[in-house]
């Protein structure tokens, strides 16, 4: 799982408070980050793959792998979907 993305570097970033305001131009829509997708976005910002970023995150929060990962692959899906990151050539 040594999947990796790159941010899009055509979108807007805007944080408010513990949250990410993400403007994306091309499609003239906004997709709001809480909390985790939020260091999601940040973690890919600065590099890590997909298995890096849930190895991660499991220090940072008490919860079970599974679920992690599976929230990780989620917002990772919903990212995609909003051209927020586009997956990196290997």
């Amino acid at each position: 799982m040594s999947t990796k993305y790159t941010i899009n570097n055509s979108v807007e970033v805007n944080e408010l408070e513990d949250e990410l305001v993400i403007v994306i131009p091309q499609t003239e829509k906004m997709y709001y980050c809480n909390r985790l997708a939020r260091d999601i976005f940040y973690l890919i910002r600065d590099g890590l793959t997909v298995q890096q970023i849930i190895g991660f995150l499991l220090e940072k929060f008490d919860v079970e792998e599974e679920i992690l990962k599976s929230d990780v692959e989620e917002i990772i899906e919903k990212l995609m979907t909003f051209q927020v990151i586009i997956l990196e050539d290997n």
